[in-house]
């Protein structure tokens, strides 16, 4: 059966429709080339790391469980989503810049203070630091569920270890001051989700083509699961709030497209073999996360497992990080000033301490997973920047007919999937679920 998908063909296909998307007028204004811009230091290869670094993570590993909820037709809203957020990132670009090519706004806040003033700036910081809080929160919840997993000997329950996981990240987050200051470790949690696709996809197929083959069944399309699909798939393609800083550090920010682009391309090689391969050999019995589907007692899960666990743990630091950075900064909260370390401490013990008791109460994966996306990142993925650009930049008829789609994609898709998402969550705290289940 693996013959007849073909992952290049779609990987190349999705290229070419975003290479069009850039060169189509009708869809980025022709003053997208921005002229007399303070130029950075990053080339193309470098920025398109950048974003991988920000946009591959934890969504890869509820793929394959993506495909279980809709069917094989799910494969079509991996790349329908690929194609929407790749298109409104380059519509938020678009809307940094006035119709001379000036860059006149610098970060998602200032986008929406210029789209529509006050509310649209209190708006871009609610839903980027509610998406960053919720995020930090699922990488809480994953470490707990793994650590578990991976030291079954000690007995502790995912509770437990959510609450260990959360006492060893809160040390980074209290001792860096800025995201500059834990920036490398993006990288190599990037090199995690790498070395986990290979682990995914070898063992796997070691299963398929060995004795002992699990029962499998799948199926072409379960309508039903289309809309909590598609509000985890808004989480694996969440990097819209960093790419204003992306595009600011690059030598030649005119080429922004195209570094665009290459990081879509090296996440859909990440994301549609896991997908593909995962659902074919796992069927109706695929986990979320994947790792879970994966034989026990096993070295190849428990380095996949511990690989993952070391990037949510490394990349929970960076998030919160960014987090406070903002709060901060708004709250006045500098250097320098009255008891500047204590008020700082105690602010981000506090958040550090929500995050754990969310976690704690709400530690079911999946669930949580696709209410973040489609409470927070539909919003910063495809409702916002489309509405900004609506404001700012579309001038034409046929410049509004596409972001329109996408927006009403995103409000349709996002509403559904939030009263679906927090059903299911109020459904499993009420009965005890059991979190460690897979």
């Amino acid at each position: 059966f693996f013959g007849q998908i073909e992952v290049p063909a779609l990987v190349s296909t999705s290229v070419a429709i975003m290479s069009q998307a850039h060169a189509d007028t009708g869809l980025l204004p022709s003053t997208f080339s921005p002229a007399g811009v303070t130029k950075g230091t990053a080339g193309v290869l470098s920025s398109a790391f950048a974003v991988v670094c920000q946009m591959a993570g934890m969504g890869i590993l509820q793929l394959a469980y993506m495909l279980r909820q809709g069917g094989w037709l799910c494969l079509a809203l991996i790349l329908a989503c690929a194609l929407a957020t790749n298109y409104t990132g380059k519509l938020l670009i678009s809307c940094c810049y006035d119709e001379g090519g000036s860059r006149v706004n610098k970060n998602y806040a200032e986008i929406g203070f210029a789209a529509f003033g006050s509310l649209g700036k209190v708006c871009a910081r609610v839903f980027e630091n509610a998406t960053l809080f919720g995020v930090s929160t699922l990488f809480l919840i994953l470490g707990g569920k793994f650590l578990e997993e991976i030291f079954p000997q000690a007995g502790l329950s995912t509770r437990t270890w959510i609450a260990i996981g959360g006492a060893i990240v809160a040390v980074p987050v209290l001792a860096f001051r800025t995201i500059g200051e834990a920036k490398f470790v993006s990288m190599i949690g990037v090199l995690a989700v790498g070395a986990v696709v290979a682990a995914v996809v070898v063992e796997a197929l070691m299963v398929e083509f060995g004795e002992a083959q699990p029962k499998k069944s799948t199926d072409l399309f379960l309508p039903e699961g289309i809309i909590p699909a598609f509000s985890a798939m808004a989480l694996a393609f969440a990097a819209h709030a960093g790419l204003p800083s992306v595009e600011a550090s690059m030598r030649d920010p005119s080429k922004f497209p195209q570094s665009f682009n290459l990081a879509y391309t090296c996440v859909m090689l990440l994301y549609l073999p896991v997908a593909i391969i995962g659902y074919a050999i796992y069927g109706d019995g695929v986990y979320s996360p994947i790792l879970c589907s994966l034989p026990h007692n096993n070295w190849v899960q428990y380095a996949a497992k511990s690989l993952i666990t070391a990037h949510v743990l490394l990349t929970y630091p960076v998030l919160m990080t960014l987090f406070f950075t903002e709060l901060e900064s708004s709250w006045g909260l500098q250097s320098g000033s009255s008891a500047y370390l204590l008020k700082r401490s105690g602010l981000r013990l506090s958040m550090i301490a929500i995050t754990i008791l969310v976690a704690e109460f709400v530690p079911y994966f999946d669930s949580m997973m696709s209410l973040v996306g489609a409470v927070c990142v539909v919003m910063t993925t495809f409702i916002m920047p489309a509405a900004f650009f609506l404001r700012l930049r579309a001038k034409k008829v046929r410049e509004r007919v596409l972001p329109l789609l996408v927006a009403a994609m995103g409000v349709l898709g996002g509403s559904i999937g939030a009263v679906q998402a927090s059903i299911d969550l109020v459904s499993k705290v009420r009965s005890g679920a059991d979190p460690s289940a897979g």
